[in-house]
């Protein structure tokens, strides 16, 4: 008999915590009976995904300390007899642990997906943050990151010396990345000029993304080279609020906005350069899949993107909010005056982001 496994997401649109979930679900889906239940109560972009490879998909507020909402939760947890329960939201996943424990759920994972909370620290927040943090350490069998970052942030007292914490690199396709098609003929199927030099980013319009450094960046950068192009995709990239942004920085007639996109290989195999200035990350797929599509990477040097570069790695990285020196080095690449190479590390990435391997170290703990 499949053992039952609920994983706990903040939504079921398209991000790094939702992503990972239905690549693990969509890998395993013959050996274990997966459930996903989102906090958020709207319907999210990968509903469907997640419904296509066989997932029970749920929808439920648990709340911060709503006694009906416990209780429900509760309910939910006993009726469904769980073998496994796995939260990917972060500190936010104390509660749901300290309710699994008392439904008895054997096996009980906190997976952290960031290396920073996504909020702001207001007292309140703060007291809940400290109060959930001491839940998942009292309550989880497991305690998982894709990042040591991560756990320097949530848990830096204590997981040195606790064997229930464990760092899971991603694990990415590399094969879907690897495809015999040309920089001219992914730019055509794009819409785009194949002549023109090509600046990307992958990520959802969020703050996290640090959308404002990039539009400073591609300003400078198209001032003294009109040729250039920057390429947005990912969640709301598309919108009016995106697109306003561009306008007020002088830009939109050199950006292309693509939005949510299901042919990420293409898109990465038109750029030139993949620029990555976010302020917080837990492992950023986006990231590692630009490097699997041998691109030249530039990112910001924050700890849990460290991790994820090759250890020579400090002339990729600026400070996240960098302008001048970065928009100069994007110069150079678009005029041929720089070895692209040492900026790119496919070889690396493969066997550090293997998916058969990385993946696994997550289902043995299921």
């Amino acid at each position: 008999m499949k053992k039952k496994v609920l994983f706990l997401l903040p939504t079921l649109d398209a991000g790094g915590a939702e992503n990972y979930a239905l690549r693990v679900v969509n890998h395993y889906k013959d050996e274990f009976d997966f459930s996903v239940l989102s906090v958020k109560l709207r319907k999210g972009d990968l509903h469907d995904n997640f419904e296509k490879v066989g997932a029970k998909i749920f929808y439920m507020s648990i709340g911060y300390l709503d006694i009906k909402k416990v209780k429900a939760f509760y309910g939910f947890l006993k009726s469904e007899g769980f073998d496994t329960i796995c939260t990917f939201n972060g500190n936010f996943g104390g509660l749901p642990i300290a309710i699994a424990k008392k439904a008895g759920i054997p096996n009980r994972m906190a997976f952290y997906r960031r290396s920073t909370n996504a909020f702001g620290n207001n007292f309140f927040k703060k007291k809940y943050n400290d109060f959930a943090n001491f839940l998942i350490r009292k309550n989880a069998t497991g305690i998982l990151s894709n990042s040591q970052a991560a756990f320097d942030n949530f848990h830096k007292k204590y997981y040195r010396n606790d064997a229930r914490y464990k760092v899971i690199p991603n694990g990415s396709d590399a094969a879907k990345f690897d495809i015999s098609i040309s920089k001219k003929e992914a730019a055509a199927k794009l819409g785009i000029d194949e002549n023109t030099f090509i600046v990307g980013h992958v990520g959802r319009f969020d703050p996290a993304k640090n959308h404002n450094t990039i539009f400073k960046v591609a300003a400078k950068v198209i001032s003294e080279n009109p040729n250039v192009l920057f390429l947005f995709c990912g969640k709301d990239t598309d919108s009016d609020v995106f697109k306003a942004k561009l306008k007020e920085n002088g830009i939109i007639d050199n950006c292309i906005t693509l939005g949510l996109r299901n042919d990420l290989e293409i898109v990465y195999k038109a750029m030139d350069v993949f620029y990555f200035p976010s302020v917080t990350e837990g492992q950023p797929n986006a990231l590692i899949e630009a490097m699997l599509s041998d691109l030249p990477v530039i990112t910001a040097d924050i700890a849990s993107i460290s991790e994820a570069l090759p250890e020579n790695h400090q002339h990729m990285v600026f400070n996240p909010l960098e302008v001048n020196s970065v928009a100069d080095l994007i110069l150079d690449f678009s005029r041929k005056q720089i070895d692209e190479n040492k900026f790119k590390c496919a070889a690396w990435a493969r066997v550090k982001f293997d998916l058969d391997k990385n993946l696994n170290l997550f289902k043995e703990l299921l």
